[in-house]
């Protein structure tokens, strides 16, 4: 059911681009219950690459056919980073014990 539940998520964010992802997991990252400090940290990241794009989009970089495929694994990623986070505002006792440690190497990884 999980996994069925995290493809639904996966499609919800499918249309969202980079900077309503970096909005997104900023937002998100206030809410967390466990791994605070590494969602935060990915957050403060996140905004720093939105920053960047800023700056690409009025030099008008992103215009280049080159830019397009980069853009879009930064998208995944940042979808990817998205999910993590929320992955740590909810869930019981249990399995933030059991699972706590593996999600903080999965966001350090993203």
């Amino acid at each position: 059911m999980a996994l069925v539940a995290q493809a639904a998520m996966v499609a919800q964010f499918a249309g969202v681009d980079a900077y309503g992802l970096i909005k997104m997991i900023a937002e998100a990252a206030q809410t967390v219950r466990r791994n605070r400090a590494t969602c935060l940290q990915l957050a403060r990241r996140a905004k720093m690459i939105g920053d960047l794009l800023h700056q690409l989009h009025s030099a008008q970089l992103m215009q280049q056919p080159e830019t397009r495929n980069p853009m879009e694994q930064l998208e995944e990623t940042l979808r990817r980073a998205l999910l993590l986070v929320r992955s740590c505002q909810g869930r019981g006792y249990l399995y933030r014990c059991f699972m706590g440690a593996r999600h903080a190497d999965e966001l350090r990884e993203v």
